[in-house]
């Protein structure tokens, strides 16, 4: 059984018991993902913001917070906020997830992609590192490739305005 999967959607909304928010280490947030997780869950973004200005957020230190439903592993991809996750810390943020994972009890968990296609060579890199501890977890593990909103109110309202939508609309 292939424990690693790919799919297209929203990663909030994942069967996952672990999701992971992407962030810098200095408390910028800088992904329309990151802000997402961030107002869901506004306690977790309020000790984001004091561990990173105590300095307690570093590279290869992850940290995981409890919601009601979901934990959260909040996992560096960059020292400082910037355009592109660098290497060297996407490396030391797996590396460490890969030390503790069972030790966290995580059973599943959920990524968004770190990396843009292309984007100089930084995202074969990032890709490359992905995969390559991705592929090591011993749990369910799910990669969401595309953001596709998942709303189960928001579609209907449309739909009542403007009539039937097609699939492609609805994406």
């Amino acid at each position: 059984m292939d424990l690693l999967s790919y799919q297209k959607g929203d990663i909030l909304c994942s069967n996952c018991q672990t999701l992971v928010n992407p962030v810098s280490c200095d408390g910028t947030i800088d992904s329309y993902l990151s802000k997402r997780f961030f107002m869901r869950y506004p306690a977790m973004y309020t000790k984001y913001l004091q561990f990173c200005k105590e300095k307690q957020f570093t590279p290869g230190k992850l940290w995981m917070y409890q919601g009601k439903t979901k934990n959260i592993l909040n996992f560096p991809i960059k020292e400082i906020s910037n355009l592109v996750p660098q290497p060297k810390v996407v490396k030391a943020s797996f590396m460490r997830l890969a030390e503790t994972y069972q030790d966290r009890n995580i059973s599943s968990i959920a990524f968004p992609r770190f990396f843009e296609p292309n984007l100089f060579n930084d995202g074969a890199e990032i890709q490359k590192i992905c995969n390559d501890f991705l592929s090591r977890l011993s749990i369910p593990t799910v990669v969401y490739t595309d953001y596709i909103p998942h709303s189960k109110t928001l579609i209907p309202l449309i739909t009542k305005l403007v009539g039937v939508l097609s699939e492609e609309e609805k994406k």
